[in-house]
């Protein structure tokens, strides 16, 4: 994918994205935007305290940690593994070719397309696969 025209010359530099926005894309992805190509999805290794309100998804505690989530295919058997690392780089690397969606998620104006895109980029290494 190509960077916008309007990002040459541009200063890249670091943003702190909270674990709790995480959590919420994650929300928005799995109920909402991604629920067309993800069949299911499970905490493979992470931090799941019982007790806790909500889906075991939804709580910034696990994003603030190590964890993964394996995410298996609505239509094949195709499984993937996303990590705390892979949401890194896909931040990373949506703040420098799609900054428009990044702004998004940084000003808490994000809706489900902006979910399903973050987390296809996070989880296809920079690639939009589904959709």
């Amino acid at each position: 994918m190509n960077t916008p025209d309007n990002t040459a010359g541009a200063y890249w530099v670091p943003v702190m994205i909270p674990a709790q926005t995480v959590a919420d894309l994650i929300v928005t992805a799995f109920e909402g935007g991604s629920n067309y190509w993800v069949g299911s999805a499970s905490l493979a290794e992470g931090n799941d305290e019982p007790g806790i309100e909500g889906p075991w998804y939804s709580k910034a505690e696990l994003f603030a940690n190590p964890f993964e989530i394996s995410i298996l295919d609505a239509e094949s058997e195709n499984r993937w593994v996303l990590t705390r690392a892979m949401v890194e780089d896909g931040l990373k690397w949506l703040a420098k070719n799609w900054p428009e969606t990044f702004d998004q998620i940084i000003t808490e104006n994000h809706d489900a397309e902006t979910a399903d895109i973050f987390l296809q980029i996070a989880l296809f290494e920079g690639e939009v696969v589904f959709g």
